[in-house]
């Protein structure tokens, strides 16, 4: 389990420095900055969920740990789009539904 902060790092330094290069910017800052990020994000989600399982079966530490490693990815993906989303511009479409949305309203 303690490599598994790393490997979300390694991902998300990949994928921002993959975002950031298709819309021409700084990739290198992208992929450092993604990959920091992601290690925060994983290394504080599963420390503590090991905090919280010290007097446990071995069975349950095993659950723990693959759930708080999905806790971990779900974090860094959701809140990697959003940091990306200037750079991939999946939000546009979105924001335009949104906005003919609250045009219709009277």
């Amino acid at each position: 389990m303690r490599l598994v902060p790393w490997a979300f790092c390694l991902a998300t330094a990949i994928w921002f420095g993959w975002q950031a290069r298709r819309a021409g910017r700084n990739w290198e800052l992208w992929a450092f900055g993604g990959g920091g990020f992601a290690l925060v994000v994983s290394t504080i989600v599963i420390g503590l969920a090991h905090a919280g399982i010290i007097p446990i079966s071995h069975a349950e530490h095993v659950r723990l740990d693959f759930g708080s490693a999905a806790l971990a990815a779900i974090l860094v993906l959701a809140l990697g789009w959003g940091f990306t989303a200037n750079l991939h511009g999946q939000h546009r479409p979105l924001l335009a539904r949104i906005r003919a949305l609250l045009k219709k309203q009277p």
